[in-house]
């Protein structure tokens, strides 16, 4: 997903953060690669910055992370990726070719919230759910 720039503007500011070269870039690159591990990030950031250390990205992810502006995932092969939609989804993953999508449902948001209601001892705030398969 391409984002204007005024956009990842109004973003950082919403989540309470200085607005800066390094972050609009590594923001910007995280919503262009889709689920990008952060080598990808690093390589597509530094392709147009090559002065933004690797140290700088990293440090700029785990600050995004701090304040929801994205989430870590782990995927089918034990790696981590990263992913700026926000919006409650799933994700499925496809072990063959690396691949990895959003997936939403409301029949199984509704199916999930249903189970757990069932269940007196757990009190669920959250679910995070990796579908591995074959993506066609």
């Amino acid at each position: 997903m391409l984002m204007k720039i005024e956009e990842i503007h109004k973003i950082l500011k919403e989540h309470g953060l200085k607005i800066t070269p390094q972050r609009i870039a590594v923001y910007e690159a995280l919503c262009m690669l889709g689920h990008p591990y952060a080598e990808d990030i690093v390589a597509h950031v530094r392709q147009s910055n090559p002065n933004i250390s690797v140290a700088t990205i990293y440090n700029t992810l785990e600050h995004f992370k701090a304040k929801n502006l994205l989430c870590k995932l782990e995927t089918c092969q034990d790696k981590m990726r990263y992913d700026a939609g926000m919006k409650k989804h799933y994700h499925i993953c496809n072990p063959d070719n690396d691949t990895m999508i959003d997936y939403s449902d409301p029949e199984l948001d509704s199916l999930l919230k249903s189970h757990f209601d069932k269940k007196n001892n757990i009190n669920i705030t959250d679910i995070k759910l990796l579908i591995i398969g074959n993506i066609e």
